[in-house]
């Protein structure tokens, strides 16, 4: 994306600082004859006089004070070639693609996620009523329906409780939806699995506490963390039920 937006803005300053034609009007011989003067005709004069090349007015994109009024000097020219007509312009067609354009560019750059933004028809998980259930609940058909419409923050949620879990199966914590992360990570103090916890725990903070879009990119690298703290936890066996 950033190489070409580059290649876009140097395409256009090479555009708006490409030399004109320069018109050069040689003298007459000198002689001896004396020639009468001759008049101009109106219609041509007023034909030529109307032409871009005699409007003043408008700025030179190479008096341009920087790089960005002049991409912003050779998108107007354009846009108008484009959108004059007989009849006159369209303002209103030219600003409604320039703001089109700039929030499509803003929401590429911030990395937000466009369907997320357009479309509210996703599945909405009520993780309160979840955690008060959640020896019966089946996590891993809700992961994936989070992870094929992209909601990979709520995902990363859906694995740590996936963790919790698989520790309380294993009597290594006492599960309450009351409890905070600290006191599960106080109850595995001095467990092999003690540090692996705490990774997830800062990974789980970060991602669903933190004011920011979750990428799949980010996503996937979390949810390794995860599987391979999963691998860990099958060294220990689930004790019987009585």
């Amino acid at each position: 994306m950033r190489a070409t937006i580059l290649v876009l803005l140097l395409f256009a300053l090479a555009l708006a600082a490409w030399p004109g034609k320069a018109l050069a009007l040689q003298p007459e011989p000198a002689s001896g004859l004396q020639h009468q003067p001759r008049g101009v005709d109106s219609t041509w004069w007023a034909e030529l006089t109307q032409g871009p090349e005699f409007d003043y007015h408008r700025e030179d994109p190479q008096e341009a004070t920087s790089l960005w009024e002049q991409v912003l000097f050779w998108l107007d020219r354009q846009l108008s070639r484009l959108l004059v007509s007989e009849e006159g312009a369209y303002p209103w067609v030219r600003w409604a693609i320039i703001l089109l354009a700039a929030s499509f560019l803003i929401i590429k750059l911030l990395g937000m996620d466009l369907p997320k933004i357009f479309f509210r028809n996703k599945a909405v998980l009520d993780f309160e009523a979840l955690e008060k259930d959640l020896e019966n609940q089946d996590l891993g058909l809700l992961l994936a329906q989070q992870e094929a419409q992209g909601s990979f923050r709520e995902a990363i949620r859906l694995l740590f409780l996936q963790a919790l879990k698989a520790l309380a199966q294993r009597e290594l914590i006492r599960w309450s939806p009351e409890k905070t992360n600290a006191q599960y990570a106080d109850e595995l103090l001095g467990h092999p699995l003690a540090q692996p916890f705490a990774l997830l725990v800062r990974d789980f903070d970060f991602a669903w506490y933190g004011e920011f879009p979750v990428r799949e990119g980010l996503y996937r690298k979390v949810k390794a963390g995860f599987l391979a703290f999963e691998a860990q936890l099958e060294t220990f066996k689930i004790p019987a039920q009585a």
